[in-house]
Order: C-alpha cells, then structure tokens, then sequence
C-alpha cells in the first residue's frame, strides 16, 4: 500500500472523530492519561498575553532591574556563605540522595507510561478492528510493559545524547561569548546548539515513531521493534514530517478549542486532541504493516 493511502489526512481525521463517536469514554479516558504523561503533546495552546517582547524600559524599570539583580547577587552570596559552612561529605550526601529521589521518581513514571502506553495502542487498535472499545483494554499493556519500558528507556537515552553531543560545541562558544561579553558569539553558540542537534534528533524520532505500536501491536522484542519501525517508514521520511506536522497543527485546534468554554472545555478537548494526534497514527501503521487480507478487516473509517 502507498504510503498517502495510509496516512490519508482526511480518513485519519475521520476514523478519530468516528472512534470518539464509537467509544467516547475510554478513548477520552486514556486520552487524558496519556496527556498526563506526555505533558500534553498532542496539542500546543496559544502564547498567552504578554509572552511577546516589550519596547524600551523607563526609569523605573531599570531601578527595579537593579534591585532584582543587588538582590540576586545578595541570595547568591549567602548561599555560598550556606554551603561553605556545610560538611563535604554531608553535602555530597544529600546530593546523591537527591539524584537517587529524582531517578527513581523519573522510573516509576516510565513504567506508569509503559504500562499504560500498550494498553493505550492496543485499545487504537481494537477501536479500529471493531469500531468500539472498552475501558479494560486500556489496562491490557501488561504482556508488553517490559519491552516497552525498555524502549522508551533506549530511545530517550539516544534522543539526550545526539542533544548532549552535538549541542557541546554550540553550548562551548555560547559560554565563551557571554564571559568575553560578546552577544554576537553568544547568540550564535546558542542557535548552533539548537540547530545542530536538530536534524538528528528528527530522524531519529521519524526512525522510530512505530517501534511502540510494533511492541505493542505485534508483540515484538526491543531490536526487532526498531528494525519493523525503520522498515515500515523506510523511504517515507520526509512524508512523515510532513503529516505529522500537519496532524499536530490539527490536534493543537482540539486541545485549544476548550479556551473558549471559559478553559473549563479543555478538560475534554486536550484528551480528545490526543486522541486525533495518535490513532491516525496507528491506523496508518496497521494498514502499512499488514496484508490485504488484514486491512480489509479495519472498519474505520467507514
């Protein structure tokens, strides 16, 4: 099948609506969860008042400028003064303490997001097979959670490191500039750390955006999740870019459409909008992925 057949932006928008329509509470359900712990990817809200730049400051503003950084300055000092009278070893201790509290919370919260991401594709999935759902596939991700786990763990390790990597040498010039107190060096050491990085990072996420539904889905291993992901996406990298984009843009008009309900809408919307945002996506893979005696088998759309 072509790729456009699959990922056909109409028939993604309408097998979501109609998924809503079909199975409303545990599509919005897990919709929520997953904007939960996804930060609320799916869809972007609007810059808030104030977020643009203002013009020149007055007098007052600078005196409040320089109050705020005398004060800055003071908090500073009497931390190091604070520090300077704590043990070593006391202070490392609370250090690795700290890292442990922060690694362990950062764990519970991807087995959380494991555990509840298979089940979230499999109900995408039983939603599109049968054209209803039910809450309890939501819950139905523990068979997979360990493969899961362990490829969201892998894929974020390489996603910080091409960011720590190849953000070094813009991050490097950035702190140059700004200690010799050239802006031009510090403005251009900070945009190559963001645009270095940039490329790899999107071709890394494009290679692997169908691992977890090959692991949830198909019940495959981590290596052989990736290797199904690069297979079913190979040669349609920049088509990918291009529809998730365009997805995106569609799903951020959902989640953004409760503001107007006095934002209390946005308690349905932003679930909805993951929803519109992710199981066009797996109908997409499924039709990709299967034989034409399994995509006749789909009912959404109709």
């Amino acid at each position: 099948m072509r790729f456009w057949a699959a990922f056909d932006l109409e028939a993604g928008i309408k097998a979501a609506w109609q998924g809503l329509r079909a199975a409303p509470l545990p599509l919005l359900l897990g919709g929520a969860l997953m904007t939960m712990f996804t930060g609320g990817q799916a869809g972007g809200g609007p810059v808030g008042p104030g977020s643009g730049g203002g013009g020149g400051g007055s007098g007052v503003d600078g005196d409040l400028g320089n109050d705020l950084g005398d004060g800055f300055g003071q908090f500073w000092n009497d931390l190091q003064a604070s520090l300077s009278s704590v043990d070593t070893w006391v202070l490392l201790f609370g250090i690795g303490l700290l890292f442990v509290v922060v690694g362990f919370a950062g764990l519970l919260w991807a087995a959380a997001w494991a555990f509840l991401r298979g089940g979230w594709l499999r109900l995408h999935e039983q939603v599109l097979v049968t054209g209803a759902g039910e809450v309890g596939a939501l819950f139905s991700g523990g068979p997979r959670f360990r493969p899961m786990l362990g490829l969201k763990l892998l894929t974020g390790l390489v996603s910080v490191l091409i960011w720590m990597v190849l953000a070094s040498p813009g991050l490097g010039l950035l702190v140059f500039g700004l200690s010799r107190e050239s802006w031009p060096m510090g403005v251009g050491g900070g945009l190559l750390a963001l645009l270095l990085p940039l490329p790899a990072w999107i071709w890394w996420s494009l290679r692997t955006c169908f691992a977890e539904h090959a692991v949830a889905l198909d019940g495959l291993e981590i290596g052989a999740a990736l290797r199904q992901s690069a297979a079913v996406g190979r040669g349609h990298q920049l088509n990918l870019l291009v529809w998730f984009f365009v997805m995106r843009i569609a799903a951020g008009f959902v989640g953004s459409a409760g503001l107007l309900l006095c934002c209390v809408g946005v308690v349905l919307t932003l679930p909805a909008a993951q929803v519109f945002a992710e199981l066009p996506l797996t109908r997409g893979y499924l039709l990709l992925s299967r034989g034409e005696a399994e995509r006749a088998r789909h009912v959404l759309p109709r």
